[in-house]
């Protein structure tokens, strides 16, 4: 069966199918993009006239064999973290001459791989990914790292992928946190990671914001953080899924005197299942977020977070995508990013910044 645009038209994948080939070989051969071996360019050729295949205008109007587009592939834009980034990766790629060119996932890895190889089908010059985070797409990736596709992953590294990424440093997160936590006085320690991804495994940067979280509680002589929760859940919000789960896990004789939850939809869950349960924060419980999202500094008692260096993440991955597109032929390397611990008081710190009131003797339900 013939694979063909939404007009009707044989895509490039097509041609790749008909010559057995990549879409990226096709792409080059068309485009001329990159080498690709004499015989194999006249047998691409040859099957796109045969199929009738006609570049987009956007692709036959190229000037110096680009279009000055990059393509960004995201699993959402919804969360504050995500949109940001986009948002200054945008702003960035403008500023350098670059148009972006989006498409969203929904968190299906299997949609990722087609959305990027459309992408590349509408010929834009390198790729920005914030991926699903999973390892389903890995050797997809570095086939093409291996076939001269530029590309730099933002907020994930993907170990075996010999691509550029820029990310924030979540181990070293994690380990502010501990180290926050253990200074006030905490010693009995959770940790509330978000429901488990279909499967049953945590993404990669759960495993490391725990894995720092312990390096800190293991130089300080403390113990390993007890984990929170079922693992695996269908409630999709956040804050209900960490309130029942804190809920069940207080319920089973769970201790705490100091938690830190991923991300702050989930310190917001579970503080209130904490506050019904009659502890104090943070005199019985400290509890530190991750995000710094705006509810932080409005819902009380106020939440102490680490902060993504956001629009650094974007304007760095961008800069280093166009560095590659200019030429630039380093090895790829992470860019890790470290976060900024803002406290407030959910851990300590001042109740009364922001000026929203004060709870005498701790925030009670």
């Amino acid at each position: 069966m013939t694979t063909t645009s939404d007009e009707g038209r044989p895509r490039l994948a097509t041609i790749a199918a008909e010559v057995g080939v990549s879409v990226t070989t096709v792409h080059r051969a068309l485009f001329h993009t990159g080498p690709v071996a004499a015989h194999t360019r006249e047998a691409i050729e040859a099957s796109a006239a045969r199929l009738g295949y006609r570049p987009n205008l956007l692709a036959r109007s190229l000037a110096h064999r680009r279009s000055a587009t990059l393509g960004l592939v995201s699993s959402l834009i919804g969360g504050h973290v995500t949109s940001t980034i986009i948002g200054g990766m945008t702003t960035s790629a403008r500023a350098l001459g670059y148009d972006l060119m989006l498409a969203l996932s929904d968190g299906r890895s299997d949609r990722e791989r087609v959305l990027v190889e459309g992408l590349l089908e509408r010929a834009v010059d390198g790729l920005l990914l914030l991926p699903v985070d999973s390892d389903d797409n890995r050797e997809h990736y570095q086939k093409l790292v291996t076939q001269g596709v530029p590309m730099v992953f933002v907020e994930r590294h993907r170990p075996g992928v010999t691509a550029d990424a820029v990310a924030t440093d979540n181990v070293e997160g994690g380990r502010r946190a501990g180290e926050h936590l253990l200074a006030y006085g905490c010693r009995r320690i959770a940790f509330l990671p978000p429901r488990a991804a279909p499967g049953g495994h945590w993404r990669h940067f759960v495993d490391e914001r725990l894995r720092g979280l312990n390096a800190a509680l293991g130089s300080a002589g403390a113990p390993a953080a007890a984990v929170v929760g079922p693992q695996e859940s269908l409630e999709p919000v956040a804050e209900i899924y960490a309130y029942q789960a804190m809920r069940e896990w207080l319920a089973a004789g769970g201790e705490l005197d100091g938690l830190f939850a991923c991300f702050d939809h989930l310190a917001h869950g579970a503080m209130r299942a904490l506050l019904e349960s009659g502890r104090r924060l943070p005199q019985d419980v400290a509890v530190v977020g991750f995000d710094d999202t705006h509810t932080d500094q409005v819902l009380r008692p106020y939440l102490t977070s680490l902060r993504q260096p956001k629009l650094e993440i974007a304007e760095r991955a961008v800069r280093r995508l166009v560095e590659r597109l200019e030429g630039d032929d380093r090895p790829p390397q992470d860019t890790f990013l470290p976060p900024e611990l803002h406290v407030r008081e959910s851990s300590g710190g001042d109740p009364t910044a922001p000026p929203l009131g004060e709870a005498p003797g701790g925030y009670r339900a």
